[in-house]
């Protein structure tokens, strides 16, 4: 990557993490017939937009410039493909694009905010082996282009893996099998997914790099084909059943990177930073005046691998009983690492924070109440 800006080309619209943001003029810029040309002096080919749908609006899908004439395997880091159906993207949200390269190969183009922490992070990935990014589940830079106030970073085009969870049974009946020597072929899929997840959020964790959004659609597989028909997909249970199918961590808006040598077991940041669309956990649910997002990642990977085995969609994350049916020899090995129950203060603290008044004073008290005890705790 160089450091020095390319000339020619600036954003247009506004661009703030977590906001929606205007489609329209998203779109007119990426549609720019000065942006398309900009890509291509860069060895970029774009997708090009579908026909207006409804009321006039763009089409959130995007088809390639051209169709291939056979499926591709994968030369990693980019992905398999077949021919089903056609290749076209969907993307409403207008912060990424999609694009063949000089390599005829599909790539996504994300668009990031300079001075960031998450440009920060992509720039350290840019800078790692593939193969250490292929064994540890994370999106691979392939490269980063830098504009005023920006960068435009190019990644292989993965794909949303959401459709697999669609395709395959329900599993809480899997839970309930009558010895774990009889695991079936959902679950040992579902194994080899989530130990993906634990190896991305491990390896964020190691270089101090805090994710703060892990949910199934965060992660992609190596696999295009179009969004209505993954469950069709021969191709993709085919690499999956041959281990072939791999998982990527992606989308660093929120993410945070410590300098190193930062302890990340003490770092902490305000209750209000754990609000949402990423906050499916209780961590703060008490009155906590702050809390450690490098825990927070782990307890919601917990909260999202509970969904995607379908076993915890109505019930709170911590009074589900993940223990229930589970063999009782089994049980009785690993009981001492088993939770105890919600204390009756926990419970109250939870109530008192759910009303209007309650979402400030809490940790504002709790915070004065630590304050107030420090120095006798520090004597102890």
């Amino acid at each position: 990557m160089s450091d020095k800006k390319n000339p020619g080309i600036a954003v247009t619209f506004s661009l703030v993490a977590g906001e929606p943001g205007d489609i329209v003029e998203r779109a007119a810029f990426w549609d720019a017939p000065s942006t398309v040309q900009w890509f291509r002096d860069q060895g970029y080919i774009l997708y090009q937009r579908g026909e207006p749908e409804v009321d006039d609006l763009p089409s959130p899908y995007t088809f390639p410039p051209h169709s291939p004439t056979q499926a591709s395997i994968a030369d990693y880091p980019y992905p398999h493909y077949d021919l089903s159906h056609t290749l076209c993207s969907r993307e409403p949200k207008g912060k990424v694009v999609f694009a063949l390269n000089s390599l005829n190969q599909h790539v996504a183009i994300k668009l990031v905010k300079a001075d960031t922490d998450e440009l920060t992070i992509l720039q350290f990935l840019k800078m790692l082996d593939l193969n250490v990014l292929r064994d540890n589940c994370v999106i691979p830079v392939l490269d980063i282009l830098p504009i005023e106030g920006f960068s435009f970073v190019v990644m292989p085009r993965f794909f949303n893996q959401m459709g697999d969870r669609r395709a395959l049974p329900k599993s809480r009946d899997i839970t309930r099998a009558a010895n774990l020597d009889s695991l079936s072929n959902q679950s040992m899929y579902h194994m080899a997914q989530e130990t993906n997840f634990l190896k991305a959020v491990n390896f964020l964790h190691e270089h101090n790099i805090t994710h703060r959004d892990i949910k199934l659609s965060n992660f992609l597989v190596n696999h295009c084909v179009h969004d209505d028909y993954t469950i069709e997909s021969t191709h993709r249970k085919e690499l999956r059943s041959q281990n072939r199918l791999l998982y990527a961590i992606f989308d660093f808006d929120h993410s945070i990177k410590l300098p190193p040598g930062v302890d990340r077991s003490q770092f902490r940041l305000p209750y209000k930073k754990s609000w949402g669309t990423f906050n499916v956990v209780n961590d703060t649910a008490q009155g906590e005046p702050d809390f450690n997002p490098f825990v927070f990642d782990v307890a919601e990977l917990d909260q999202e691998i509970l969904l995607e085995r379908d076993v915890a969609w109505h019930i709170p994350y911590d009074t589900y009983d993940r223990w229930e049916n589970l063999p009782p020899e089994f049980i009785r090995q690993w009981e001492h690492y088993r939770e105890p129950p919600l204390r009756w203060t926990t419970t109250l603290l939870r109530k008192i924070c759910l009303q209007p008044w309650g979402w400030h004073t809490v940790p504002q008290i709790r915070r004065l109440l630590a304050c107030i005890s420090s120095p006798f705790r520090h004597k102890q």
